[in-house]
């Protein structure tokens, strides 16, 4: 793994795009509906953003708590809040208002990320200190009154990146801090090494960006080797993942057995041409799954 240290550490933001929206500017990075979001914006858009929260009065070290659907915004939200040093909180999308209420004051998040739609936004009208960013109102103006230059907040690389809660099946969910070098590894040693991802493939996950697996899938794998990532905003329903696998034509495809043996019901003579690799992860893979899918597609599910 290449990582460029100093003595007083790295950029995990720098480091994981790489020399993509230098060299490659206009290249693909992210396709999500009928958007499509080039490296050279995306850096942009991470650096606004950046900014943005110094503008805010947000400062390294506080929590930014995003409930956001998987839309290139939560992207510059997410980077953009590491690359300030602030600690992005990505936290599910479909939990009820004790349950956010629960993680704001847990987490003691200065900002929050979301929808005005989202029952997080009524819960965060409680807290009036909390800084409101709203996705689908005001974000994008506020994003370009930022200024786009870098900034670069460098950090120890076992230093805190991002924290991600875990489920609570064992009681209250837990804020697992994530340092620094940790996306690096994961992506080096399973996307690059495992999977084998280069800049011509296209990744499409079925899995959310909340996830830690739909995060490695759709942020740090792709954008890593400086390939594409594919974003489905609204629920994944099978007919919305065939459409999305039909328009997009992903060449990777990440899912979950669930969602394996939905899509199985619903294929209907699809043979998925474009994909070369799936992976699967979340619970154990079935073996009916796993032959059935091969039968249909001629595709092995990496488990």
């Amino acid at each position: 793994m290449s990582v460029s240290t100093t003595d007083q550490g790295f950029d995990l933001v720098t480091e994981l795009l790489g020399k993509t929206p230098f060299d490659k500017p206009n290249k693909v990075a992210v396709y999500c509906g009928d958007r499509k979001v080039t490296y050279g914006e995306l850096n942009a858009n991470i650096n606004r953003f950046a900014n943005l929260l110094k503008d805010m009065g947000i400062q390294p070290q506080d929590r930014v708590l995003i409930v956001a659907p998987d839309t290139p915004e939560f992207m510059y939200t997410f980077l953009g809040s590491m690359k300030h040093g602030a600690w992005p909180v990505p936290v599910n999308t479909m939990l009820k208002d004790e349950d956010y209420a629960y993680l704001l004051k847990d987490s003691d998040a200065k900002l929050i990320v979301t929808t005005t739609t989202s029952p997080a936004a009524t819960v965060a009208a409680g807290f009036p200190s909390l800084k409101k960013l709203f996705v689908d109102q005001g974000y994008d103006d506020m994003l370009k009154s930022a200024s786009s230059e870098p900034r670069q907040f460098i950090k120890g690389p076992d230093e805190i990146a991002f924290w991600l809660y875990s489920s609570g099946s064992t009681g209250k969910p837990k804020g697992t801090p994530h340092r620094q070098k940790a996306m690096l590894h994961t992506a080096d040693c399973y996307s690059k090494d495992v999977l084998s991802i280069v800049p011509e493939d296209v990744c499409f996950s079925v899995s959310k960006m909340f996830f830690a697996y739909g995060m490695g899938n759709s942020i740090s794998f792709p954008l890593r080797a400086g390939a594409s990532t594919v974003l489905l905003s609204s629920a994944p329903t099978p007919e919305l993942v065939i459409e999305t696998i039909n328009k997009f034509r992903p060449s990777i495809f990440f899912g979950v057995p669930t969602q394996y043996n939905s899509l199985l019901k619903k294929m209907e003579g699809q043979k998925f041409d474009s994909i070369r690799l799936c992976a699967s992860a979340g619970e154990a893979l079935p073996p009916e799954v796993f032959n059935k899918w091969f039968e249909k597609t001629g595709l092995q599910i990496l488990d």
